[in-house]
């Protein structure tokens, strides 16, 4: 039994014949720790602390994207062209980068090109990510590197979290069009900033989706659920005796 943790990788792999279709099955990413992914378990005055730091008030719409690794493929072109477009939007709204420089990568964005930015503030990589997403109105990744699964919006979606993302390999399977988040074209600033603006001026869309993506992690990505899968269907262990 081969398996892979997206669609589209499941196709590629099919048909280049690196696996069989009468063997493959998909398990739709890693899955998320709904545990420790939970707004629950971040305080108010946590979720103030982290909001000072990013320079926003009550207010204030914070739009977070956490890549992980500045790279261009991660689509911080967009991201900072929409912050510096954001800079004539009438709401007040808050873009945060979250994320270290990739010096060794040709796909490296220098860090200058994210400094001056009015709307915007960058942060180098964080231990403490979920207090960060619980921080936030909006989680962007309009990513066009192709992953199985990104991590980041998992965590968004269990954190309750509406998500505006890349109609892109992996990407695309966390994210139901118009149910939790939007889909965007890859490398299309002017989609990304118009989905974007779309929930920072409502707030009740806001919470719509993220309680939806909510549903959606509860479903399909609760790691336990997916560990139980990979026991089964790949290793084919019985998971009878193992608890929710």
């Amino acid at each position: 039994m081969d398996s892979t943790i997206n669609n589209d990788d499941k196709d590629l792999f099919i048909a280049k014949k690196i696996i069989s279709p009468h063997q493959a099955v998909v398990i739709v990413s890693e899955g998320v720790n709904l545990g420790f992914f939970s707004p629950d378990k971040v305080s108010d005055e946590t979720i103030r602390r982290i909001r000072k730091e990013f320079d926003a008030d009550d207010d204030t719409v914070v739009v977070g994207c956490c890549p992980g690794r500045n790279i261009w493929s991660k689509g911080i072109r967009e991201f900072v062209k929409m912050a510096k477009e954001a800079e004539r939007w009438p709401e007040k709204v808050r873009f945060v980068l979250v994320g270290s420089s990739d010096g060794n990568s040709r796909d490296a964005v220098p860090q200058d090109y994210y400094c001056n930015v009015p709307t915007l503030r960058h942060f180098d990589r964080r231990s403490d990510i979920r207090d960060v997403i619980a921080s936030l109105d909006v989680l962007a990744h309009p990513s066009y590197y192709r992953e199985g699964v990104p991590r980041i919006l998992l965590e968004g979606l269990a954190m309750q979290k509406p998500a505006v993302t890349t109609d892109s390999v992996g990407c695309r399977e966390t994210v139901e069009d118009g149910i939790n988040g939007f889909l965007v074209p890859i490398k299309d600033a002017q989609r990304l900033s118009e989905a974007v603006q779309r929930l920072v001026r409502d707030k009740q869309l806001r919470l719509r989706f993220g309680e939806a993506g909510f549903r959606k992690a509860q479903n399909e990505f609760d790691v336990h659920k997916i560990n139980k899968r990979v026991l089964a269907e790949v290793f084919q262990i019985s998971c009878n005796s193992i608890d929710d």
